[in-house]
């Protein structure tokens, strides 16, 4: 090999070894940012759990609210019903005495 062929291999491996250099560079930069957006994602994900807790805990409170308003409607529907039984025969009984009163002479 001559001296120039020999200062071009050097002047190559050089070379190259900068550009490895700058492109290893590159890549830490970016590596620091993809940890910097993970970072920030796994803090936004964190937030939005504590608010899926918060409206999870929300709904089963208003859940549980219709639930029982539910219950109560039922009960009430069933005594409107009782109501509507005991009304009716009142005044079936109270037609049979009018009619037993119109009927004597």
């Amino acid at each position: 090999m001559t001296g120039e062929e020999m200062e071009r291999a050097i002047e190559f491996l050089l070379n190259h070894h900068a550009q490895i250099s700058a492109d290893i560079s590159g890549l830490k930069e970016v590596q620091r940012q993809q940890a910097e957006n993970i970072d920030k994602l796994t803090a936004n994900i964190e937030a939005m759990r504590g608010e899926m807790d918060a409206t999870r805990e929300e709904m089963r409170y208003s859940f549980d609210k219709l639930i029982l308003a539910n219950e109560v409607t039922r009960r009430l529907t069933e005594e409107v019903a009782q109501l509507t039984v005991q009304t009716s025969q009142r005044v079936t009984g109270l037609e049979h005495r009018v009619s037993d009163l119109e009927s004597k002479p």
